[in-house]
């Protein structure tokens, strides 16, 4: 299955559940402009293909992982920045939707940022973030942007707490 087999309604219905994974398949109807049972169908051909992993009512998860056949795109951008624009570019953008990951390092790059969008506007988005940076008058020295395919997206704690190690 590819992003070619799912249409705008689908990805909006990811796009509410990955923000509410609690949402009934009511709200999820309204808010996409289905029956509720057009969506109960839609949600169940999602779980089918492997893009919606968990039960659904009980605590529904999008997978990750399957960014890229719904259709999305993974950027990672590397930014540095003059020293008195770092906490602002910071500040700025935890703001953007599109940022799903800010890492501060140190090195080359100030910022490595984590952009999520949709497959073939992945230029518009690069470019749309690099004009603001520059309106909202963000000190930027460099900026690269890489291609990826996310392949793993582990966020539990590497903490053994049963034998009481950390």
């Amino acid at each position: 299955m590819g992003s070619e087999n799912l249409d705008e309604t689908d990805r909006r219905i990811l796009s509410l559940i990955s923000r509410n994974s609690n949402i009934r398949y009511s709200e999820l109807a309204d808010e996409v402009g289905v029956s509720r049972n057009t969506a109960y169908r839609r949600v169940k051909k999602l779980k089918e293909w492997g893009i919606i992993n968990k039960d659904f009512i009980t605590n529904t998860d999008v997978d990750i992982l399957e960014f890229e056949r719904i259709g999305g795109s993974t950027l990672m951008v590397a930014m540095k920045f003059d020293i008195e624009s770092f906490e602002e570019a910071s500040e700025f953008l935890k703001e953007r939707e599109e940022v799903k990951l800010i890492f501060e390092t140190f090195g080359e790059y100030d910022i490595i940022a984590v952009l999520f969008g949709e497959e073939g506007k992945e230029r518009k988005m690069v470019a749309r973030l690099r004009e603001d940076l520059k309106n909202e008058k963000i000190g930027l020295e460099d900026f690269r942007v890489f291609s990826t395919s996310l392949k793993k997206a582990d966020f539990t704690l590497p903490f053994n707490f049963e034998e009481g190690e950390l």
